[in-house]
C-alpha cells in the first residue's frame, strides 16, 4: 500500500470515537440536574438476555487537499449477558458474527484489498466484558486470533471502541429531562496519547426509555508513535463531532448515530501531511 493510503487509514482507524475506555479512569461531571421528576439512570439487564448490535462505519479523507474515499464497514455482533456480579455488575459476552465492505467506489484498490484483507483476520474474534449499571465499562479481555498482523490487530481495537459504545455513561445522581453532563479522558488510541471530552443531554425519558444528544471533542499534543514499522511525528490533532442515543435500560444495545470530523498533522520521514477525517457511525439492535 501507498504510504499516503496507509496513512489516511491509519488516521481513521485513530479518529474513531468512542465515549468510553475499558479501564480508563474517565471524570464524569454533572452540570445539570434538569428539569421535573428526576430519577437515577441505571442499566436493568437479565442473566441470558441476548441481542445483536450493527454497526456501519463510513469513512472519508483528505490528504493533502486530495480526497480519497474509504470503503464502508460493516460489522455485526452478538451480546449475551453471561451473569449479574454480586455487586450488580454485568458480565457480557460478544464475539463478531461478521464483518465485511459494504460500498467501495471511488477507493483504492490498495486500500480495499487491505481492509479486505484486515476483515477476513477478524474470524474467531470474541471476548467477555464487565460494566457496571451506570453504563461505565469497568473490564474488557478479548480473544484476538494467532498470528494477526498488526493491521488486523488495530481493526479488532475497532471493534472494541464499539462494545465500549453498547451503553452512554450515566450520573450518579438522579436525573430529570434537560440534564447536562460531560464525561472526560485521557487515553491512548492506536498509539496516540489524547484528551476526549463527551457532553449529554438528556432531550427525553420515558420509563425505561431515554433519548441523548450527546457532542465530543478530542485533542492531543504533539507526539512520536510507530504504526506498521513506520515512525511518525504528530504535530497535533483537534477533532469535533455530535450524535444521538436511543435506549431501553433494559435493552443490551442502543440506537445510535454520531459524525466526527478532524484535522491532524504529521511528519513521516521528510514529508509532512495534514490529514482530514470524517466519520460516520451508525449502531442498531
Amino acid at each position: 500500500m501507498r504510504r499516503s493510503a496507509f496513512l489516511a487509514v491509519l488516521a481513521g482507524l485513530v479518529l474513531v470515537s468512542a465515549p468510553a475506555r475499558a479501564g480508563s479512569k474517565g471524570t464524569l461531571k454533572l452540570l445539570s440536574s434538569g428539569s421535573g421528576h428526576k430519577q437515577q439512570l441505571r442499566l436493568r439487564l437479565s442473566p441470558g438476555q441476548v441481542g445483536t448490535m450493527k454497526v456501519v462505519l463510513d469513512m472519508g479523507m483528505e490528504v493533502m487537499g486530495v480526497r480519497q474515499s474509504i470503503p464502508q464497514i460493516i460489522q455485526t455482533m452478538r451480546i449475551r449477558v453471561v451473569k449479574i456480579m454480586p455487586n450488580g455488575d454485568i458480565k457480557i459476552r460478544f464475539e463478531l458474527v461478521s464483518a465485511k465492505l459494504g460500498a467501495t467506489s471511488g477507493s483504492q484498490q490498495a486500500v480495499v484489498a487491505a481492509m479486505k484483507s484486515a476483515l477476513a483476520g477478524m474470524r474467531g474474534y470474541a471476548g467477555i466484558a464487565i460494566m457496571d449499571t451506570r453504563g461505565r465499562m469497568n473490564y474488557i479481555k478479548s480473544h484476538i486470533p494467532a498470528g494477526v498482523t498488526p493491521q488486523v490487530r488495530q481493526s479488532l481495537q475497532s471493534v472494541e471502541r464499539a462494545m465500549r459504545n453498547v451503553s452512554p455513561p450515566f450520573p450518579r445522581q438522579p436525573v430529570g429531562h434537560g440534564a447536562r453532563w460531560s464525561y472526560t479522558l485521557t487515553l491512548t488510541r492506536s498509539g496516540i496519547r489524547l484528551t476526549q471530552v463527551v457532553t449529554y443531554r438528556l432531550r427525553s425519558i420515558r420509563g425505561d426509555h431515554i433519548s441523548l444528544g450527546m457532542t465530543l471533542r478530542q485533542s492531543a499534543p504533539s507526539q512520536t508513535m510507530s504504526q506498521g514499522g513506520m515512525s511518525v511525528k504528530l504535530l497535533g490533532m483537534h477533532g469535533s463531532g455530535s450524535g444521538s442515543v436511543t435506549m431501553s435500560l433494559s435493552k443490551l444495545v442502543p440506537t445510535a448515530s454520531s459524525s466526527y470530523s478532524s484535522e491532524l498533522s504529521i511528519s513521516a520521514g521528510s514529508r509532512n501531511m495534514r490529514l482530514k477525517s470524517h466519520v460516520r457511525i451508525k449502531m442498531s439492535p
